[in-house]
């Protein structure tokens, strides 16, 4: 089973090459690549096959993920997210998409992020976003549970990596208690800005597992209109959401 869901994650890497699909995440790329400098060094947590090379290429990131990949990923497996075998300040950035809702615990996770990054370090993700439009998008389409409100005292039994619920980002950076669990249980949090994103762009792509050939210049018009578009609008109709968490050590 493991290795099935290896081989999606390479059918995902060589999806990301589409037309449609790349103008797409060149655009979500960009959202991460905001946050970097030239001179950082970089990690990656949950790189899966290693799509973010692709769109940062210029930049110089140790990418790893939980799963065990050949010589010809360009990814160092193995790598658990909540027990990383870094030393302490080790990196300028640690950044990862799609990864904390995967998580048995993320918020053990952000800890290690934590203990990893140097003084004035940041964190960067991208993760689904359950608003009241993409609700009905992810539980129809996506092969994940979708939950509108996830309990974020669940744990799963066992951890694997292709479990995950599209909820829990949602529950633990936008709602009250998220946000208390965060302040009482995660080290050293300064700020966390939250970006609202692609109400239309993303699902209009069909995404990486089941592209859909829509059109360059669709993709274009969308992402643009998206620019413009007023957070309260984007809060109730986004299916993403930009993470970037700076810690006070």
């Amino acid at each position: 089973m493991k290795n099935d869901y290896n081989h999606k994650l390479k059918s995902q890497f060589n999806n990301a090459k589409l037309i449609s699909q790349k103008i797409y995440y060149q655009n979500l790329y960009s959202k991460i690549s905001d946050c970097f400098k030239q001179s950082d060094k970089i990690l990656e947590i949950g790189a899966g096959a290693g799509i973010s090379q692709i769109f940062l290429s210029t930049y110089l990131i140790d990418r790893t993920d939980f799963l065990s990949w050949d010589d010809e990923v360009s990814v160092k497996g193995g790598i658990d997210a909540e027990n990383l075998p870094f030393e302490n300040d080790s990196y300028d950035i640690v950044f990862g998409v799609d990864i904390l809702h995967h998580l048995n615990s993320p918020v053990v996770a952000l800890n290690e992020v934590s203990r990893v990054l140097r003084q004035g370090g940041l964190a960067v993700f991208i993760e689904p976003y359950v608003s009241p439009l993409s609700y009905g998008v992810y539980k129809l389409f996506h092969d994940e549970q979708t939950s509108y409100r996830y309990n974020l005292q669940r744990s799963f039994e066992t951890f694997d990596p292709r479990q995950g619920d599209q909820g829990l980002t949602k529950a633990l950076f936008c709602s009250k208690s998220g946000k208390k669990m965060i302040s009482e249980e995660v080290i050293a949090v300064s700020n966390i800005q939250i970006d609202y994103m692609h109400p239309f762009s993303f699902f209009a792509t069909g995404g990486l597992t089941k592209p859909i050939n829509t059109g360059n210049m669709l993709i274009k018009v969308l992402l643009k209109m998206e620019s413009y578009m007023p957070v309260f609008l984007l809060k109730v109709l986004g299916s993403r959401i930009r993470i970037v968490i700076k810690f006070k050590k």
